[in-house]
């Protein structure tokens, strides 16, 4: 199998068993139930059966199915047990999430901040790059979350090391513009996914997601960065410790 037939068979795979993911959730194939026989998922799929068992893979990884030799597969969880938890209290937890996960760029542009206006305090008329990025673990095509990174005009020197090694982008504000962060300010809400993005993920709008937007500030007190993160549900768990006092 070439290459190039490889990946599209890996983004069939990934659709199918996100299309899969969503019944489950939804109830379509409850626990304890069996999911449609290989044959009649390649007919009303349109795929072949190598697609197919990729998918039923991924959803065993998942925790979601088990497979049985002539009985078939069967629904043992309504929910993915691959959860990403991470306690943003120090910056040291931040980064180590952002180091396990690899992000990909699909694309970027020069964006007036009226783009911006709705998300933080900046002024109309200055120009940010926005950046277009979604996170995977390593090896998987799988996108866990959605990022739209903004960074001002004068820090053109960033946007082509994005994506090209793991971990955030504020660590290449510093490499490459000696702008280092002293303060994140981080705002968490409820939110379903916006319909760009959720064709881009493959997932359906109506989907419940964490929104997560950080304002990164150095310590002039200057934003030096924007990132608007969405998280679907099932693929990141949002922790913290509050300290009682006694």
């Amino acid at each position: 199998m070439s290459k190039e037939k490889h990946k599209n068979n890996e983004k069939l795979s990934d659709g199918i068993a996100r299309r899969l993911l969503l019944d489950i959730e939804a109830g379509v194939y409850p626990v304890d139930s069996s999911l449609p026989p290989e044959l009649q998922l390649m007919k009303d799929m349109n795929v072949s059966r190598f697609t197919i068992r990729e998918a039923m893979t991924k959803l065993t990884d998942w925790g979601l199915v088990e497979r049985r030799r002539r009985i078939g597969t069967r629904v043992i969880a309504s929910r993915r047990k691959k959860r990403y938890g991470l306690s943003l209290q120090t910056q040291d937890e931040l980064l180590s999430y952002l180091g396990e996960t690899e992000l990909h760029v699909v694309g970027h542009e020069l964006v007036s901040g009226k783009d911006l206006c709705s998300l933080v305090d900046v002024e109309e008329d200055q120009k940010w790059w926005k950046v277009d990025t979604y996170r995977t673990m390593p090896g998987s095509d799988l996108p866990l979350s959605w990022t739209e990174i903004y960074l001002p005009q004068d820090f053109k020197a960033v946007i082509e090391h994005i994506g090209s090694r793991r971990g955030s982008t504020f660590q290449l504000l510093e490499e490459y513009c000696g702008e280092i962060p002293t303060l994140i300010r981080q705002t968490l809400s409820g939110t379903t996914l916006p319909v760009p993005i959720a064709k881009q993920m493959k997932l359906s709008p109506q989907m419940a997601t964490l929104k997560f937007l950080r304002n990164f500030y150095n310590a002039d007190d200057r934003l030096i960065e924007v990132a608007l993160s969405y998280y679907p549900e099932g693929s990141f768990e949002y922790k913290t410790d509050l300290q009682l006092e006694t």
